[in-house]
């Protein structure tokens, strides 16, 4: 196979040509984070399609444009064979119908518009004019020896702009503060423990010294009543004296 496609635009490989999550994705994603992404041409050819009107906002069963967004196709001749290229989810369109482009020309700025959950641009392409999306066929074999890199996963509909390597990093973050929050955890019972042990010291400070005041308090009788006691038989004797 003759492979003059490229890349339509820079990032990492999100989600390839096949099934995903039960249902046929015809095309290829490709996602970057970054600010104004530029989308190109994939090969030299005519602006066939140039459809706007959708919001940079996109979600899952957005429906603009049959889930599309904002896009484009390409008519290419290549061979005197007829190809179609298309450009899914852009933020702006650059170009109109009719127009004549050259391999590497900007058609539009990447996004996030109709059934999108983060930037990218999904990208198709059909050996044949394009009558309906289930005669893309997989684009990778044409962009030009292309294939994806360790940075591709699979696409989960959320993340379409993280890396593997992005993702670990925030599960790791999210591990460090999973242990943070048990050493606190950890912490408090500790210091519940020893608040009970000081509370059980406490109670048997208080009874000691409870028992400690009645034992005084007895003393303090037994020597009054010895005092009382002296002192009735001294006044006992002194009327016997009498």
């Amino acid at each position: 196979m003759k492979q003059v496609f490229i890349k339509p635009a820079e990032g990492i490989y999100t989600s390839l040509y096949g099934m995903r999550s039960g249902s046929m994705h015809y095309g290829v994603d490709i996602a970057n984070s970054s600010a104004n992404v530029p989308i190109h041409a994939s090969a030299a050819g005519v602006i066939n399609k140039a459809v706007g009107g959708c919001s940079n906002n996109g979600s899952i069963g957005n429906t603009c444009n049959g889930g599309y967004g904002n896009y484009v196709i390409v008519r290419h001749s290549i061979d005197g064979k007829t190809y179609d290229t298309l450009y899914a989810h852009l933020q702006f369109i650059s170009v109109s119908v009719g127009q004549t482009i050259n391999q590497g020309d900007k058609i539009g700025v990447m996004g996030n518009s109709g059934s999108s959950t983060g930037q990218h641009v999904h990208f198709e392409i059909y050996e044949k004019a394009r009558v309906s999306q289930s005669e893309a066929v997989d684009p990778m074999p044409y962009l030009n020896g292309d294939k994806p890199t360790v940075s591709y996963y699979t696409y989960d509909g959320t993340w379409a702009t993280i890396t593997i390597t992005q993702k670990a990093n925030v599960f790791k973050m999210l591990d460090m503060k999973l242990s943070v929050n048990l050493k606190l955890v950890e912490n408090t019972k500790c210091m519940v423990k020893e608040n009970m042990q000081l509370m059980e010291l406490y109670t048997i400070m208080l009874d000691l010294a409870i028992s400690t005041m009645l034992m005084e308090l007895l003393l303090i009788t037994m020597q009054l009543l010895q005092l009382l006691f002296i002192r009735i038989v001294l006044l006992m004797e002194h009327l016997n004296a009498n």
